[in-house]
């Protein structure tokens, strides 16, 4: 059997073949995409690292539930778990450009904030307390209830 003939035994003849076929292969791709289940329910991505290629392929586990010879498995969630809290006490900042942020309640209890910009910026609330201020702009700052200015 030639191409030719393969070919011609597989084109749609009519408008209504065509149609056919093409909702076939619409159908079929659409049925595969929306089974795939990447993340898994719980959120979890699962991945396969070929560890001679450094190949990363994403794994349907609902289809693949183990990574072949030869790959190790990784896993990973899509949000992550939340960071510690961030604490700037005793940082040097100088230097630094804070012009217009809010920084609303901000401890910045010991810091060096030499030469720092906080122009417009909004500190109400803030501890500055023991906080280095030399050359430090304030111009515009908002300065409502800030603790222990030295």
């Amino acid at each position: 059997m030639t191409l030719k003939t393969i070919v011609r035994a597989v084109t749609p003849r009519t408008r209504w073949q065509a149609a056919l076929v093409s909702a076939i292969v619409v159908g079929s791709l659409t049925a595969g995409v929306s089974y795939a289940s990447t993340p898994d329910s719980s959120g979890v991505i699962h991945a396969c690292y070929n560890n001679k290629s450094g190949a990363l392929k994403v794994m349907d586990t609902a289809k693949t539930p183990q990574c072949p010879k030869g790959t190790t498995s990784l896993v990973w969630n899509q949000t992550g778990p939340p960071g510690p809290v961030a604490s700037c006490a005793g940082i040097p900042h100088i230097g630094i450009d804070l012009n217009g942020c809010d920084l609303e309640g901000a401890n910045l209890n010991g810091d060096n904030l030499t030469d720092a910009n906080f122009g417009n910026a909004d500190l109400t609330d803030a501890v500055l307390s023991n906080a280095a201020l030399t050359g430090t702009n304030l111009g515009g700052t908002t300065l409502t209830g800030v603790q222990s200015v030295t």
